[in-house]
């Protein structure tokens, strides 16, 4: 503007800010904006996940562990159908009142981007105690993913023998093994929540095939003439046998199969470890984690009375017929008692009458 006079200065400012109010031209930018607010948060929404693949799998996948496959059969040999059930249950009553507490504190906004779990935990009960709390949850998440690793290594050693060659011992093949495979998850992990829920449904595979070729096995055992006598097949007499608790030594009773079977509820708050990934996550946690613990309980329900139906107690517990002491069951040791009663009770009424005869 330097040879322009104030008039014209004047002028060219009007029109600028005539044409900056322009209606037509913010309507048009106002539009354009909205749009481009709108294909973004359609991106965003294209790439969140559902309650079945943001759920349900990672859940399932969190509790379907080594533990059915390598020490289920050892529980209902110890505790017996009976209480391995009580053990089911006790166990699926506890992770149903933990995901009625998160299903309402998740309803309540008590989840956001990135929090999870330990989101809730110090919203919940407080900074300090929710830290506690949260570092131990921390723990026994890193601890499972130890005990799984392991159970995975054991399986692969009860499969082929042969990978102990190259090492010799088991112990050691097992801490090499393992934490190769602890390396490889960590490395999974670091590439992110995308890429492990897609990898998760490969794995959701892998672990839907075993359980059926553990279905069939069961179902079609004895599949071989020269099998262990011991193994019955679906029997209802050889499940009436094993109904009751067989411990066969002091270091085996209730809790310590309560112990060893209560990590296949555990991983239930994989929904809210995901919750900036779901599409809403108040009803995708909420709909996926009660499908995944109420479909669990059929299955781990299914598996007990299966393996109490095809092989004896003796066996279940991996002992040999000459280290496996039988002991009673409690409704043997109640019949035996009623009957040494009414013996007894006959014998001195017998007695009286003859003494009263004589």
């Amino acid at each position: 503007f330097g040879s322009s006079t104030p008039a014209m200065i004047a002028h060219r400012s009007s029109v600028i800010n005539v044409i900056s109010e322009d209606p037509s031209n913010s309507a048009r930018e106002k539009r354009e904006s909205a749009d481009v607010l709108k294909q973004e948060e359609q991106q965003k929404m294209n790439k969140k996940k559902g309650a079945f693949v943001g759920v349900f799998i990672p859940t399932c996948e969190n509790m379907w562990g080594v533990l059915i496959f390598l020490r289920f059969y050892t529980i209902v040999g110890h505790a017996g159908v009976g209480e391995a059930l009580a053990i089911v249950f006790m166990s699926f009553t506890v992770a149903f009142c933990t995901t009625i507490a998160l299903s309402a504190t998740v309803a309540s906004g008590g989840v956001v981007a990135g929090g999870g779990p330990y989101h809730i935990l110090s919203r919940s009960i407080g900074p300090y105690l929710g830290a506690a709390v949260g570092l131990t949850y921390y723990l026994g998440i890193t601890c499972l993913a130890v005990l799984e690793s392991l159970g995975s290594i054991e399986a692969l050693i009860v499969a082929y023998p042969a990978v102990l060659e190259p090492i010799g011992d088991q112990i050691n093949t097992l801490r090499a093994f393992g934490s190769a495979v602890i390396f490889a998850l960590m490395v999974i992990v670091y590439l992110g929540i995308h890429f492990v829920s897609k990898l998760g449904i490969v794995f959701m595979l892998v672990v839907v095939l075993t359980l059926m070729m553990f279905y069939a096995g069961l179902i079609m055992s004895p599949m071989e003439d020269n099998m262990d006598h011991r193994i019955t097949g679906l029997s209802t007499v050889t499940l009436s046998h094993n109904m009751d608790a067989q411990y066969h030594d002091e270091n085996h009773h209730f809790g310590t199969m309560l112990a060893l079977f209560f990590p296949c509820f555990t991983g239930i708050l994989s929904g809210a470890n995901r919750a900036d990934v779901l599409k809403d996550p108040p009803r995708d946690i909420r709909n996926g984690t009660f499908a995944a613990i109420i479909f669990s309980l059929f299955m781990y329900v299914s598996f007990m009375l299966l393996w109490g139906s095809v092989a004896d107690s003796c066996f279940l517990k991996g002992l040999e017929d000459g280290d496996c002491t039988y002991r009673a069951t409690r409704y043997e040791r109640v019949g035996e008692t009623i009957v040494e009663f009414v013996n007894g009770t006959v014998q001195e009424v017998a007695s009286t009458r003859r003494r009263l005869a004589g």
